[in-house]
């Protein structure tokens, strides 16, 4: 079991997500610095996979392409799906609906 790669990996991940999440709420130095500090993570990560006798990841699997566009993309467009949806924040879902009166 590679404990210490799931922690880093776990790591990484929380921090990019905390990243966007307050990016709009915090200044810029600090979003660089949580940011700087995922990536470090996943550099680290991928340092301890590389030495682990059985890895989280085959880090093999990287080399190709169309995987690596497939896990790049797939976020992408759904973040832009999600962008472009009608639940913006301070956007209602109920605000396109007719009113009746009578």
């Amino acid at each position: 079991m590679d404990v210490l790669g799931a922690s880093t990996l776990t790591g990484a991940i929380l921090l990019l997500v905390a990243t966007v999440e307050r990016a709009a709420h915090t200044t810029p130095a600090r979003g660089l610095t949580t940011l700087a500090a995922s990536l470090a993570l996943f550099a680290a990560f991928v340092v301890i996979e590389r030495r682990a006798a059985a890895p989280l990841v085959r880090l093999g699997i990287l080399r190709s392409a169309a995987l690596v566009r497939a896990n790049v993309g797939g976020p992408l467009a759904a973040a832009a799906l999600r962008r472009s949806g009608p639940a913006r924040e301070g956007a209602r879902e109920d605000a396109a609906a007719p009113t009746v009166t009578g």
